[in-house]
């Protein structure tokens, strides 16, 4: 099966997503997610059906809370996205990049992406709330709440 680039328009602009594009949902809305060749994350919010991109109906989890308790995940996982994203699956750092309900960096995505789903990662999506859950409690075998010290403060109450 041949992969191929999504394109969109926006206004004048016309966007090219590469195969490992991915499709997120939050709150209703479809977004398509990829990186530029800087590795800075682009998200485009695909909002009408002539777009050219056809979005299936969503049946993953919508928010951070319902991933991670789906995932089975801990109480003190629960803690540290409420600290790190207010459950907001679309959340990024002003100063870093760190994104998603976990706030997980890119390097951190790349790495330990590669280490839980080998190839399959391209079919990953920072912005889902069911990945960015899945990696995250990886993450949480492998290192414990170390990713997360920078909000210690906030989660370990």
């Amino acid at each position: 099966m041949k992969k191929v680039a999504k394109k969109v328009a926006i206004g004048s602009f016309l966007i090219t997503f590469g195969i490992s594009c991915g499709v997120n949902y939050y709150e209703g809305k479809a977004f398509l997610e990829d990186f530029n060749s800087k590795g800075s994350r682009i998200a485009v919010e695909v909002a009408h059906a002539e777009s050219g991109v056809s979005v299936s109906k969503q049946t993953e989890p919508t928010d951070c809370l319902e991933a991670v308790k789906q995932a089975g995940a801990s109480e003190i996982m629960i803690r540290i996205t409420e600290a790190e994203s207010s459950n907001n699956p679309l959340a990024e750092n002003k100063t870093s990049t760190a994104t998603g309900c976990f706030q997980i960096l890119n390097k951190s995505w790349r790495y330990y992406g590669e280490m839980l789903w080998g190839d399959d990662r391209f079919n990953k999506n920072i912005y889902n709330p069911k990945d960015n859950t899945e990696l995250a409690k990886f993450m949480f075998e492998k290192e414990g709440t170390s990713p997360w010290n920078e909000s210690k403060a906030k989660w370990s109450k």
